[in-house]
């Protein structure tokens, strides 16, 4: 065989297998649309049916809203829709200064309940604990209320009055609480000296001076005294800006990866190292 025509052969194979892979990537590329829009064919047929059929009128855009929500639950329990509202509450609890009646809520088991309340807050001046289930706001039952419903309750002007009734292990009924919300100064470290030189630092939750005042309570104790051991204390505590979680553990950490974070892409990945010092 001619090795030019060899060549030639080869190139054109070349050229034509090049060709079916964009063409096969491209088929199925066509059929994950069709697939889609084919789902969201029937989201509408349904929507449509709810607005002209359903006993009472339904609200499109709160449907829309579960619709997403539902969507992002079937993902992980840690991916989630936050509303401008919702945002706007997020920046307010991690910015460490809020109005409320200083307590730390969450969803269990279906029921609201209290993770903690914030030290000195109208909560914690009215008795109210760690695990006190929340079963009513103003009289309305919190039975189907959504976590961030909840929250927009708790919360509104300083001076007005809001009332919780609670249910306690150990107490044969719910009890009323009646609270004034307030401006709640939410500190997030708290220390207290269990023996010489052995502190006991509560992390409430991380925001954004969480480091910045971590660091100045390690400073402010070793000034005056030789600081021989830590408890961290971490219970409770739901949450926060990852940033300032991965600094606190920074301080103790010398070297290594604290925290890395992967994608889809290669591009997406970060790694988050310690610093010596």
């Amino acid at each position: 065989m001619n090795p030019s025509v060899f060549r030639i052969y080869i190139f054109g194979f070349i050229l034509f297998f090049s060709a079916i892979l964009p063409a096969a990537a491209q088929e199925q590329n066509i059929e994950q649309e069709a697939a889609i829009y084919a789902n969201l064919e029937t989201f509408a047929n349904i929507l449509d049916l709810l607005q002209k059929h359903y006993i009472e009128e339904v609200n499109s855009a709160e449907i829309l809203i579960g619709a997403v929500r539902g969507m992002l639950n079937l993902l992980d329990p840690h991916s989630a829709y936050l509303s401008p509202e919702d945002f706007k509450d997020l920046q307010e609890d991690t910015s460490g200064v809020f109005i409320g009646v200083g307590i730390e809520v969450t969803v269990r088991d279906g029921i609201l309940t209290v993770v903690a309340p914030i030290s000195g807050s109208p909560a914690f001046q009215q008795g109210v604990k760690a695990g006190d289930q929340i079963l009513k706001i103003n009289g309305r039952s919190t039975k189907d209320m959504g976590l961030s419903d909840a929250v927009k309750h708790l919360r509104g002007k300083r001076g007005e009055t809001v009332s919780i009734t609670v249910g306690r292990a150990g107490l044969s009924q719910a009890q009323d609480i009646v609270l004034v919300r307030d401006l709640i100064p939410n500190q997030s470290v708290l220390v207290k000296e269990l023996a010489p030189g052995i502190q006991h630092i509560y992390i409430t939750n991380f925001q954004a001076a969480t480091t910045k005042d971590f660091r100045q309570i390690l400073q402010d104790i070793e000034q005056k005294e030789a600081l021989k051991g830590i408890i961290l204390d971490l219970r409770n505590n739901p949450g926060g800006l990852l940033e300032q979680a991965i600094r606190v553990a920074d301080v103790f950490i010398e070297r290594g990866v604290l925290v890395s974070t992967r994608g889809r892409n290669k591009k997406d990945e970060v790694l988050f190292e310690a610093h010596p010092g």
